[in-house]
């Protein structure tokens, strides 16, 4: 077990399973055609910029310096628009662990906890399938659609008040995801018994 995923785990908390999500490609993802749309309007907003800023840039006084900080800054969220699918994607195949305990199931994205405590019952379903991987959906994530995945993998659904524990997750491109959805409700099922024995 990694140690970042055994840092994290309760007094007595027992892992499952782990696992990471397997590689994927941007282009065969379900959301591929958001991404053309934001390249699209990204790439209209730096035309219109550099259409607005190049004609002020002859007839001004200022350095071409002041200009070029001047577009950089206009360019930037446009920019990172663009890049962000590209940067969730080295950021879900290099620094993401998911786990199931008999407690939680976990997603640690970078350092970023997030889990949905088993005694929540949360809905799970598979979605965004793609030949043997597919989504694990957890809580509010179930049936949010295949725009919303990278998001809800990455970031979650949160609860305003809580900084770990979200009202919605879910497992990105995991490998033979219907297994896995068995597992969850049989650990589900198990967690749910041994409760009502103690209770």
């Amino acid at each position: 077990m990694e140690q970042r995923l055994h840092e994290i785990l309760m007094d007595g908390e027992q892992v499952r399973w782990t696992g990471r999500p397997s590689p994927f490609k941007l282009m065969q993802c379900p959301e591929r055609n958001t991404f053309f749309v934001t390249w699209l309007l990204s790439g209209a907003a730096i035309l219109l910029a550099l259409l607005y800023l190049l004609p002020t840039l002859n007839s001004d006084q200022r350095g071409g310096a002041d200009w070029f900080i001047m577009l950089v800054v206009v360019a930037f969220l446009p920019a990172m628009l663009s890049l962000r699918p590209l940067m969730d994607k080295l950021c879900l195949e290099k620094n993401t662990i998911y786990a199931i305990t008999d407690r939680r199931v976990i997603a640690l994205v970078k350092d970023d906890l997030m889990y949905i405590p088993l005694d929540q019952k949360p809905a799970v379903s598979v979605e965004g399938r793609d030949r043997d991987c597919g989504n694990l959906c957890f809580g509010e994530a179930v049936g949010c659609g295949s725009g919303n995945s990278r998001s809800n993998a990455v970031l979650g659904i949160r609860e305003s008040s809580s900084q770990n524990d979200m009202l919605g997750m879910l497992f990105y491109h995991v490998s033979h995801p219907e297994q896995l959805l068995r597992y969850v409700a049989s650990v589900s099922y198990t967690h749910l018994r041994a409760h009502e024995t103690l209770a």
